[in-house]
């Protein structure tokens, strides 16, 4: 049986609870979420990311690297991008 969200791909760049947990229940949906960490893992990391990245593939990119950011503006083009970081975090 298909899912609501078949067929989408969301880039979850998101950090502490807003982007993760939406993420997810996009994910819960159907959709195909990838999650984007920075080196060394979450900034908050807590025993809820178990959960939050539930149904998620991953990938770390230090987006500040030229040719890193370029991976993520070519994973990302025309996809629904889930931010929720805080300044200067990237």
């Amino acid at each position: 049986m298909s899912s609501v969200l078949d067929g989408v791909r969301v880039i979850d760049f998101g950090q502490y609870i807003a982007g993760p947990l939406t993420a997810m229940l996009l994910a819960d949906q159907g959709a195909d979420v990838i999650r984007v960490d920075p080196p060394g893992g979450p900034r908050w990391d807590t025993p809820a990311n178990a959960t939050w990245n539930r149904g998620k593939r991953s990938m770390t990119l230090h987006l500040k690297q030229p040719d890193e950011l370029a991976v993520a503006t070519r994973t990302s083009w025309r996809k629904i991008i889930g931010l929720a970081s805080s300044p200067g975090s990237a």
